[in-house]
């Protein structure tokens, strides 16, 4: 009887375990919180009344663009300097594996770029936490158990090269108002898409963006982003179908997306997202805890 006590006894902290590592100072969860802390100091610089976006300053893009822009909701709006991002989300690493249920925090800041995002995963009860970390010029995505055990470190040109086309697709999809004025040169290729190639840290990338017959964004793809397997990396077509357009505070953007890999004829999702809520313009604000500690339920 007291070792099947005691066994529930283990059973039972072993949770209160994992949360208290999940705020250690080396968790993942404790750096991304730094981060986050010291981007939002250096954003104080930032103006305090953005320059509205104007019908002057879309008169230089593509038509397909303009008519984004404006569904979007950014004409006589602030410029965005800054967004704070959250999602749910289901992730899996191959086409044959199965869902995991996952939740993500995301800070972007762009006097200077830099991209923050916190992902917890939860698969048969095991807490994976991932910190994807872009700053001057120099991308890092870290993965581990519980936050604390190391499972993959990806750095180095390819990883940069691959989150400046992630940068891109953020701008594009979840702060549009980033666009006119932009290190992107457009062309357009008919109608309903054009061409954008985008530059940042000493990488030149570029995307087609499709639209809807309605004006909305409809897909990203670029052939500059490479794929992690392991600790290396391959580069593949990367797509970014959304849908379902929501108002987010005046700002009007697609509330669900895919990320998606192509491998020969086969194309398969890897991550499903849904936003759940965005704030632009970020600074004097303090890191909000907005993702469980531990594992998900």
């Amino acid at each position: 009887m007291r070792i099947f006590l005691a066994i529930l006894l283990v059973l039972a902290l072993v949770p209160l375990a994992v949360v208290l590592l999940d705020f250690r100072d080396g968790s993942l969860r404790s750096m991304y919180n730094r981060d986050v802390r010291a981007a939002l100091i250096g954003d104080a610089a930032a103006p305090l009344l953005a320059p509205l976006v104007t019908e002057a300053d879309l008169a230089p893009l593509p038509a397909p663009l303009r008519t984004y822009l404006r569904r979007a909701g950014v004409v006589g709006k602030p410029r965005v300097w800054s967004f704070h991002a959250v999602f749910s989300a289901d992730m899996r690493g191959g086409p044959d594996e199965p869902w995991m249920r996952a939740r993500a925090d995301q800070y972007e800041f762009f006097h200077p770029m830099e991209r923050l995002y916190f992902m917890k995963a939860s698969r048969g009860g095991v807490p994976f936490d991932v910190l994807h970390r872009f700053a001057g010029d120099q991308a890092r995505m870290t993965v581990r158990v519980a936050g604390l055990v190391p499972v993959q470190e990806l750095a180095g040109r390819q990883m940069t090269q691959s989150e400046t086309v992630t940068l891109f697709n953020d701008m594009c999809l979840l702060a549009p108002a980033t666009l006119p004025n932009a290190p992107i040169v457009w062309e357009q290729l008919d109608d309903h898409s054009l061409r954008g190639t985008f530059e940042h840290a000493g990488h030149r990338v570029s995307a087609v963006l499709t639209f809807d017959a309605s004006g909305d964004l409809a897909d990203f793809r670029s052939e500059d982003r490479y794929k992690a397997e392991g600790d290396s990396m391959r580069r593949l077509p990367w797509t970014t179908p959304v849908s379902d357009y929501r108002d987010f505070g005046g700002a009007r953007l697609a509330a669900r997306g895919e990320a998606r890999g192509t491998e020969g004829p086969r194309s398969w999702a890897y991550g499903r997202f849904v936003l759940e809520r965005i704030a632009y313009n970020v600074q004097g604000s303090q890191p909000m805890a907005v993702l469980p500690a531990g594992g998900l339920p």
